[in-house]
């Protein structure tokens, strides 16, 4: 009787670890090389079915220094440790943090970003996030790591140099006022130039505008091809980089980078709250789906990618008629 008391809790505890998956965790950084100063975007998703009880916690430092190296045999530190400029730089500086929560329906997804600055030149892990489960344990994910190389040929930190002695050095202040003159006779023409193009773009009138241009994108691009084929990845990238470069033209902004919720912000600055409410939610779908085949690794029936194709043409036409009726009324 105890042996199949025993069996069936094995059963039952079975049952519920495949009920549901474990979660997938991306982590990467952009760029992956920088230099002393350069901002770092660093980027963890979550993603799952049906996922319950994630939480994501940023680093405990936003200012962290590294711990001084021991030096064996050393009793004391010298004056010149004492003043050692090393000791007032951080490894690295957070910027900010933000999660965002992209689930839809039973497709569980959740992002965190930090941007954040590193002052020291070596091969570093990137910062824990720490990716707790409902049970509070931490989910274990591979960390990236970033290259960071020095401004300086030697990678040192250097003290400021002595003013500059003029006494006697005659050559110096000669190239220095040369030197002065180039640039601005660089600067006058630089402004003559720039001055000139202006008034070229002023007289030019575009002859395709940006619907022409996107039918065009769109011609060239194989949708059915990929879709057939089951190339999500082509798919996606190829119809998503044509309608935020559509977006682009279409609003004389960069829309390349945005993402979803930075679009969402900039769509309601740039449309009224009727036009807003519209349009806004298809495209806003339209973006999701291809956040969630991208990043979490959710494949879409051929179905749902026709329609997406469909969705993103009318979306594209509305947008432009809209836009129309408002030059139009200016």
């Amino acid at each position: 009787m105890k042996i199949r008391f025993i069996i069936l809790i094995l059963l039952l505890s079975f049952s519920s670890l495949l009920a549901q998956e474990p979660p997938k965790i991306n982590a990467g950084v952009q760029p992956q090389k920088v230099t002393v100063g350069e901002v770092v975007t660093y980027k963890v998703s979550v993603a799952g079915k049906k996922l319950k009880g994630i939480e994501i916690v940023p680093p405990e430092d936003k200012v962290f220094y590294p711990k001084p190296k021991k030096v064996i045999g050393k009793k004391s530190k010298d004056q010149d440790d004492k003043n050692d400029p090393a000791k007032f730089v951080p490894l690295y500086v957070i910027q900010s943090f933000k999660k965002k929560d992209l689930s839809q329906k039973e497709l569980s997804y959740y992002t965190a970003v930090i941007k954040l600055i590193y002052y020291r030149p070596g091969v570093y892990n990137l910062p824990d996030i720490s990716i707790n489960g409902s049970d509070g344990i931490a989910i274990a994910y591979k960390i990236p790591k970033i290259t960071v190389t020095a401004v300086n040929k030697d990678g040192k930190f250097s003290e400021i140099e002595p003013p500059l002695h003029l006494k006697g050095n005659y050559t110096r202040v000669i190239f220095l006022i040369i030197g002065i003159i180039v640039l601005v006779l660089i600067g006058v023409f630089v402004v003559w130039y720039i001055m000139k193009k202006q008034k070229e773009q002023a007289l030019f009138v575009p002859e395709e505008t940006a619907l022409e241009l996107f039918e065009k994108d769109i011609q060239k691009f194989k949708a059915r091809k990929y879709i057939d084929d089951q190339n999500l990845e082509e798919y996606i990238t190829g119809i998503s980089t044509i309608f935020r470069r559509f977006l682009s033209r279409l609003y004389k902004a960069d829309i390349m980078e945005m993402t979803t919720s930075e679009f969402q912000v900039f769509m309601r600055s740039r449309l009224t709250k009727l036009q807003f409410e519209k349009h806004a939610p298809e495209m806003i779908s339209l973006f999701n789906l291809w956040d969630l085949s991208k990043f979490a690794e959710f494949t879409p029936t051929s179905e749902i990618l026709f329609d997406n194709y469909n969705k993103t043409i009318k979306a594209a036409r509305n947008l432009h008629r809209e836009f129309a009726d408002v030059i139009s009324r200016v």
